[in-house]
């Protein structure tokens, strides 16, 4: 049985509303075990014995969106993919203060290409990694440009956000 992390985007933002308990009976009846949230902001927790992440995603895409009558991008992530990305957080933003740390899990590899290629956000810093972005926000979130839909738009894919606190929250619950 594997562990894993569906990441939801956009979720309990102005009138996109989703329950905790509503997303578990999600989870729990496109059969899934060990089903459990952590938060309210879309992060479902379960296990799995067939299947892969990709095939998860799919499956959950659409139940939600049909719950929601509405798009909702997932990304799913397995225990060791989350612990690899904080390792590489860490790394990358060594001296930084924790709770001004976040990763952005993409829905593909963002592929080589210049280390500044979303461009130059002052105090904000990043560092694309594969399928995560190591996002430092010294000045913190709210304010900065180093937002997921321009992520998306200059990667040309999906970015979903976590504080490395929520991250952390949900390595230990799996």
């Amino acid at each position: 049985m594997t562990s894993y992390v569906a990441l939801l985007r956009g979720v309990n933002l102005g009138s996109r509303k989703l329950t905790s308990a509503d997303l578990k009976k999600i989870g729990v009846d496109a059969g899934y075990d060990a089903v459990t949230t952590h938060l309210a902001s879309g992060n479902l927790v379960f296990t799995a014995t067939a299947g892969s992440a990709a095939d998860h995603e799919k499956s959950l895409t659409a139940s939600i969106g049909a719950h929601m009558k509405a798009t909702v991008p997932v990304t799913v992530r397995t225990r060791a993919q989350l612990e690899k990305a904080v390792e590489g957080l860490r790394k990358a933003f060594p001296k930084a203060d924790p709770k001004r740390l976040a990763i952005g899990f993409l829905d593909r590899a963002a592929g080589s290409g210049p280390a500044d290629r979303l461009g130059d956000f002052g105090d904000d810093e990043y560092v694309i990694s594969g399928t995560e972005i190591y996002l430092h926000y010294p000045n913190g979130q709210a304010k900065s440009k180093l937002i997921p839909p321009l992520i998306d738009k200059r990667l040309g894919g999906m970015c979903t956000v976590r504080g490395l606190g929520t991250v952390e929250g949900i390595i230990g619950k799996l």
